[in-house]
């Protein structure tokens, strides 16, 4: 009886063993890799459609990092280990490469990390490691200038008044508001915009929209500018106040400063 007990213990024993090591022989495992691109940021070295950048010289560095991470820019290799401190190291080298020589105002790029799995339940994803920044606005401060005015505020003033001036004043006001400060909405996915005379005249003369040093050189250009448009409007015919700010924005850091203002008063009751 005994050893019966002792047999059959043994075989429990046996059979459990096995089960275990079965279990997890049967569990799947699916591999890590990695893969590296560098990618350029155009949507914050564009505005109003003009570019910060010379094209050749962004193709000429896309071409350098492409090479520097072991990629034709269309086929990537896929590492089985991260690689990052050997990818953001040679994207450093490419920066300083090209710091001091390029002729653009200003690019960014990207280095990004694909983790893949072949694993059904877990899609790829995709990270920023490392940003890489390129131009004479790198050291060198920038600004745009833009127009700003109190044409939202000043139309709705008017509205206001529109019993006690009589359709015709009112309309003769509105259309003064409108060449002097111009108009901007947005309603059911459609944009309106109307630029007024200083937007117009200093678009024109590639005074707004464009990337500019930041000196009071140019800044004092772009006053005796708006200073020559104000001497030369139509006759207005106003109800209302109507304030007109010119402003600088950094390229980089975004700041804004008023470079140049003027209020135009009502010059009818």
């Amino acid at each position: 009886m005994k050893k019966i007990l002792m047999t059959l213990a043994a075989v429990l024993c046996c059979t459990m063993t096995t089960t275990v090591f079965t279990a997890c022989e049967s569990e799947e495992s699916y591999p890590t890799t990695y893969g590296y691109e560098v990618v350029q940021e155009t949507d914050i070295t564009e505005l109003f459609g003009t570019k910060y950048y010379l094209s050749s010289e962004a193709q000429t560095v896309q071409a350098a990092f492409n090479n520097a991470i072991g990629t034709d820019g269309k086929y990537y290799n896929m590492h089985d280990r991260s690689m990052d401190s050997e990818m953001k190291s040679a994207c450093a080298q490419v920066q300083s490469r090209y710091a001091n020589n390029l002729e653009s105002i200003y690019m960014k790029f990207n280095l990004i990390r694909t983790t893949a799995t072949a694993d059904p339940d877990k899609k790829d994803t995709k990270e920023i490691i490392g940003t890489y920044e390129l131009g004479k606005a790198v050291n060198t401060p920038y600004v745009v200038y833009s127009v700003e005015t109190s044409s939202t505020e000043s139309l709705d003033a008017l509205e206001a008044k529109k019993s006690e001036l009589g359709d015709s004043i009112y309309e003769e006001c509105k259309t003064s508001l409108l060449y002097l400060l111009g108009y901007a909405s947005s309603s059911g996915g459609v944009s309106i915009h109307r630029k007024s005379v200083y937007e117009s005249q200093l678009g024109n003369e590639k005074v707004t929209g464009y990337p500019y040093k930041d000196s009071e050189e140019n800044s004092q250009k772009v006053c005796d500018w708006c200073n020559y448009i104000t001497g030369h409007l139509e006759p207005l015919t106003l109800a209302v106040n109507g304030t007109v700010n010119v402003v600088k924005t950094g390229l980089l850091n975004k700041q804004k400063t008023v470079v140049w203002t003027k209020t135009f008063e009502p010059n009818i009751k």
